[in-house]
């Protein structure tokens, strides 16, 4: 008997508790469907539609660092010794006349190891320059290995063209390059420098007008006014920790087992607008400051020294002049054959006849470059002269196609066709075979 007592003392507390239980789990059910249905509704009102796709695109796109107003990865960055080079990080590479080419990790064009050594079976040429000495390192190089293989000199060495040139460079910039692959261990048989027409038009049409210094790279206050300043710091702190913040939200929710779930896909919505808010934000202070126009020392650097136009091409000149003559000791102390070419460009009278096709095409009478000619290129032949004069092997081929009525000029800048570069290359060859280099 007292078994049974305590047997039935026990029966309706069980049965108490399961009630409870039950009740307890309806109820948590209850609030649970609840939820759904109040983020089921939230996202209809959110979204404008219940798309559970576009959510989980969305969440993977934040968890892998996506922003939609982000800027697309540039193609040049700033480089501290340099001004600036080609992205590496860029996909695909860099586009020259509508072809892509691999970038190497220095940020010039990826044709060879521009760090190698060299060696008695292989002829390294570097080609520094801006614009035109880089299309030639790509359209050109062909024929000038050809060319120079043919020497006596150079009959039994594999000869590698390399490219140390990027668009927009001008001097003092082929001597920082050339100083900067060497000091890191590179080495090379040949420099030919490619240059002239940047550095008599460049400054006067961009730098100048923006108060920047003669020797600065081309447009310098375009590529560091977005660095950022004292006032926008905090900013971009912040901007830079709600990018964090809002990438570590999204991978809470990205592939986890309650993805279609209308309460939590709708947390992560609600949180993730708020993040969006904050940015674009930021992103409008930070845009505000960046198209401020204030002259501050790090947009401009040195006050330039001129006071007329003369004064200023006086000074261009020079500083090119300067920056070749600095060249070759460089070069001849590292035992490297150094050749200077002034470039050829069809602003210089009488240097190539045109058809009605051709200058259509390549000559623009009103172009903001052509006074820069004008002006520019008598006080470089002139200066090339002195440069011969001083031991600098000088080539001007500024009348290279003075005789061929065929098409060269592919653009009312400066670029050549492939019949151009096969022209300039030939002329580069025939003076490095003409001219064995000095010891």
């Amino acid at each position: 008997m007292p078994m049974n007592k305590s047997c039935n003392r026990s029966g309706p507390p069980k049965r108490s508790r399961r009630r409870r239980c039950a009740i307890v789990l309806a109820t948590a059910t209850l609030v649970v469907l609840a939820c759904e249905l109040i983020g089921l509704v939230g996202l209809v009102i959110v979204d404008g539609k219940l798309n559970f796709a576009s959510v989980h695109d969305d969440q993977r796109e934040r968890a892998a660092g996506f922003e939609r107003n982000a800027p697309p990865p540039l193609e040049e960055v700033l480089h501290p010794h340099l001004g600036w080079v080609l992205n590496a990080d860029s996909q695909g590479g860099a586009e020259v006349a509508k072809t892509r080419f691999p970038v190497n990790q220095l940020g010039f064009l990826d044709q060879g190891d521009p760090l190698a050594r060299r060696s008695d079976d292989r002829l390294r040429v570097a080609i520094i320059g801006g614009s035109v000495a880089w299309y030639f390192s790509m359209h050109g190089r062909e024929q000038l290995a050809r060319r120079l293989g043919q020497g006596p000199d150079f009959r039994d060495r594999h000869i590698d063209v390399l490219s140390l040139a990027l668009s927009g460079y001008k001097q003092p910039q082929q001597l920082m390059t050339l100083a900067w692959v060497l000091s890191l261990g590179g080495e090379y048989d040949i420099v030919v420098n490619i240059d002239g027409f940047n550095e008599v038009v460049l400054h006067p049409t961009e730098n100048h007008p923006k108060q920047v210094h003669v020797a600065y790279p081309r447009g310098w206050h375009e590529r560091v006014r977005e660095l950022p300043r004292s006032e926008i710091v905090h900013t971009l702190y912040r901007h830079a920790s709600f990018r964090i913040n809002r990438r570590r939200w999204a991978n809470w929710f990205v592939d986890q087992p309650l993805q279609y779930s209308p309460m939590l896909n709708f947390l992560w919505r609600t949180r993730d607008n708020w993040f969006r808010q904050q940015l674009d934000h930021d992103l409008g202070i930070i845009t505000s400051q960046w198209l401020n126009q204030a002259e501050v020392y790090m947009h401009t650097g040195p006050d330039n020294s001129y006071d007329d136009p003369d004064t200023m091409y006086d000074q261009m000149v020079t500083l090119w002049q300067r920056s070749s003559q600095q060249l070759e000791r460089l070069c001849h102390a590292n035992g490297i054959r150094y050749l200077h070419v002034l470039q050829p460009n069809q602003y210089v009278e009488g240097s190539k006849p045109m058809s009605k096709t051709e200058r259509k095409v390549a000559f623009e009478p009103k172009h903001k470059y052509r006074p820069g000619v004008i002006d520019g290129y008598p006080r470089l032949q002139a200066a090339g002269r002195q440069l011969t004069d001083a031991g600098v092997d000088f080539l001007d081929l500024t009348m290279v196609f003075a005789r061929t009525p065929e098409a060269i000029y592919i653009d009312d800048c400066c670029h050549y066709n492939q019949l151009g570069n096969r022209m300039l290359a030939d002329a580069i060859a025939d003076r490095l075979l003409a001219r064995p280099a000095a010891d």
